[in-house]
């Protein structure tokens, strides 16, 4: 591939420059220029697939181009240990090139969260199994919301923070 045609594939974040790939794969330094703007909630399009629709949401990209990621993986939205364990979403965000803690932290108040972080509301234990719902909650711009995947919202950008009950969070890093 010749300078100009490498030059025609480049695609401006800010300062940084990505160079676009065949989807899913992309470059460390586009999703990192990528998370974080503008944060969008992304619909889930499986009833237990709000683990791979919040991972979408932080990478920037589609539920389906995350579905792809998470299925070569051996993620599946229908496997319940994604909405019941951590490991998964954490593998997922790191093929983003998504860094996140290594813990989960009880939640104290929203004042309190870092400026990204992955929730788990809804928490409940099912015959003995812990069960959550996967949200992104984001302060960026002055503004401070929770994006919430699940289709059935009026609105996915939610702010009716009284209503939410996070049980922990883990926070994202980039």
């Amino acid at each position: 591939m010749g300078r100009g045609a490498l030059d025609a594939n480049k695609a401006s974040h800010g300062d940084t420059y990505c160079i676009a790939v065949s989807p899913p794969f992309r470059s460390r330094a586009c999703w990192q220029a990528l998370i974080g703007r503008d944060m969008e909630p992304v619909i889930q399009e499986e009833a237990t697939g709000c683990g791979i629709a919040a991972s979408a949401a932080l990478a920037g990209v589609s539920y389906a181009e995350a579905k792809r990621k998470a299925n070569a993986l051996g993620v599946y939205a229908a496997d319940t240990s994604l909405w019941s364990e951590t490991a998964h979403v954490r593998k997922l965000l790191g093929e983003f090139g998504i860094s996140v803690s290594p813990n989960e932290t009880p939640f104290e108040s929203w004042e309190r969260l870092p400026d990204k972080a992955l929730m788990a509301i809804k928490w409940r234990t099912e015959q003995g199994k812990k069960f959550w719902h996967w949200v992104v909650f984001v302060r960026e711009d002055g503004e401070v919301k929770v994006l919430d995947s699940k289709k059935a919202l009026k609105s996915n950008v939610r702010r009716d923070f009284g209503r939410i009950k996070p049980k922990w969070y883990i926070e994202v890093s980039n």
